[in-house]
């Protein structure tokens, strides 16, 4: 999926319909922008066709048919009236300045049918079980939170296949991301934890990064031969 994922950005840009901002040493795209006259041309076309809603400073009106919402504002008044999206499949949060934990307990008894979770940057100390419940998710986006522990009930988020807890500050990671057989990208860049991560169960895994050497069994890296980027900290 990365290499036909890649392929598709690779023809967009050629076709200048993205600006490359910043390039790996081996000249692969790592960082791209839109520009302003096309991204506001896209957020049309989404609205025209259902497929994305982006909610702001405006009421939350959400479409029962569409499947993507991206929210960077307002978040006690867009779920202020409990929005019904049975079918709900990405959900974004950016750019908030008020969280409570009742909007993610709301989350996960609601939208069921989750695949994409980013919650970068949102002022959840505690992540309940609850989000054990979302089974169908395949990205989860923790990244710059202040969650101090991840619960148990992650177990359960066997379709997981990217998960980004960087700048997480943890003081131990229980025995769950070994059972996340399909996980291929696992992003953390965070301090030294209790006790080592097991990673030999993870068959698919193809990035891992950014890890503290205390932490790893080195003896079960030769197990993952999918595996093409590690980061490892000394």
């Amino acid at each position: 999926m990365e290499v036909m994922a890649e392929d598709f950005l690779n023809e967009i840009v050629d076709r200048n319909m993205v600006q490359v901002v910043r390039t790996s040493a081996s000249k692969r795209v790592k960082q791209c922008r839109m520009h302003d006259v096309l991204r506001d041309l896209s957020i049309f076309k989404a609205k025209v066709e259902i497929f994305i809603e982006i909610h702001g400073n405006i009421d939350f009106q959400p479409s029962i048919k569409s499947r993507h919402h991206v929210i960077h504002s307002n978040i006690d008044r867009n779920f202020a009236s409990k929005p019904s999206i049975p079918r709900l499949h990405s959900l974004l949060f950016y750019d908030l300045k008020h969280w409570m934990q009742c909007h993610l307990d709301f989350i996960c008894e609601n939208f069921k049918l989750l695949r994409v979770l980013d919650l970068e940057y949102m002022q959840i100390y505690n992540l309940q079980r609850e989000i054990g419940k979302l089974i169908h998710l395949r990205y989860l986006g923790l990244k710059n939170t202040r969650t101090s522990k991840l619960p148990t009930s992650m177990r359960y988020l066997k379709s997981l296949q990217t998960l980004d807890i960087s700048n997480v500050l943890l003081a131990e990671i229980p025995d769950i991301i070994c059972k996340m057989r399909d996980l291929r990208h696992l992003y953390m860049n965070t301090s030294e934890f209790t006790g080592k991560l097991r990673i030999d169960t993870l068959k698919n895994l193809q990035t891992l990064t950014l890890f503290h050497i205390n932490n790893l069994e080195l003896k079960n890296i030769g197990k993952l031969l999918h595996l093409r980027k590690l980061g490892v900290e000394m």
